[in-house]
């Protein structure tokens, strides 16, 4: 009897093993798993990802990192990537490129604003540089209130804006409620 118990734990530990092994040799990585939510094609009006957007009541180091190369905007919480959002930073050029570095989500924002100067506004929108120059804001709209199709067909495409960073109408509106003032943003190319 002895012996049949220790077969029967041996062959347990020895199970259980294999499948932690197994579980650490090929987990889905953050980047496959990224690839298997992300929303395709690109809807302006949707969420980036097809999952529910993360509860950051729960996270404590929340920041954000801005690709120009890849056109996406990550919210991490320390090193682990919560959500990823498709966006369209600045056109190349001297006055129309997003700035690189390190800021800070500051005390700024709203749902809405128009420009008469460029003459396109848009929805939900944060500030992370230079006091309102710089935003985190949804795809462009006209002084209608209506998505400006040229420039929202090459979210997470191109660079289209005047140096902001466009996100689909749903990320803004959640970036906007979620992301805590003074959170790190980070932008590289």
């Amino acid at each position: 009897m002895r012996k049949e118990t220790l077969k029967v734990s041996s062959l347990f530990w020895f199970i259980l093993e294999i499948i932690l092994l197994v579980g650490f040799l090929h987990p889905l990585s953050a980047s496959a798993k990224q690839k298997d939510v992300m929303r395709t094609p690109i809807a302006p009006n949707k969420s980036s990802e097809t999952v529910p957007y993360p509860n950051l009541k729960k996270n404590h180091n929340v920041w954000v990192k801005v690709s120009l190369a890849k056109q996406r905007a990550y919210i991490y919480d320390n090193k682990k990537l919560l959500y990823t959002m498709y966006v369209s930073t600045g056109r190349p050029g001297k006055e129309t490129k997003t700035p690189t570095g390190i800021f800070h989500i500051q005390n700024l924002r709203g749902k809405y604003f128009y420009s008469d100067r460029f003459k396109e506004g848009a929805y939900y929108w944060v500030s992370f540089a230079e006091r309102g120059l710089y935003l985190f804001h949804s795809n462009p709209v006209d002084k209608n209130g209506k998505i400006i199709k040229s420039d929202a067909k090459e979210i997470g495409k191109k660079p289209t804006s005047q140096g902001c960073v466009h996100l689909t109408k749903s990320d803004a509106k959640w970036f906007y409620e979620n992301i805590p003032t003074r959170s790190k943003v980070v932008i590289e190319k």
